[in-house]
């Protein structure tokens, strides 16, 4: 399948168009989709069910925006520590200011 992007000159929407088996095929969908911007962004303290940390980056991810939240530093268990910090993912709708 051959894909290309072409411009509507009138409504400024990209359509698609594939080549399959020798058929010259149109889709009616925009190939370009308006992604929301993040509510968080790096370095901001937030909170959620469990605890708090700070936001060290995000990506989008199946329609929705997954953090990197590092978690701040306990006390020192006695066993030691394995790891400098501990860091989790999270959806967008599960963090809160």
């Amino acid at each position: 399948m051959i894909t290309t992007k072409l411009a509507a000159k009138n409504n400024k929407i990209n359509y698609q168009t594939s080549v399959l088996n020798s058929k010259k095929v149109v889709s009616r969908l925009p190939t370009s989709v308006l992604m929301p911007s993040p509510k968080f962004c790096q370095k901001q303290q937030v909170s959620f069910i469990g605890g708090s940390g700070i936001i060290k980056g995000c990506r989008m991810d199946s329609g929705t925006w997954t953090y990197a939240v590092e978690m701040p530093l306990g006390v020192e268990p006695s066993m030691g520590r394995i790891g400098s910090e501990t860091t989790i993912f999270l959806q967008e709708e599960d963090i809160k200011t």
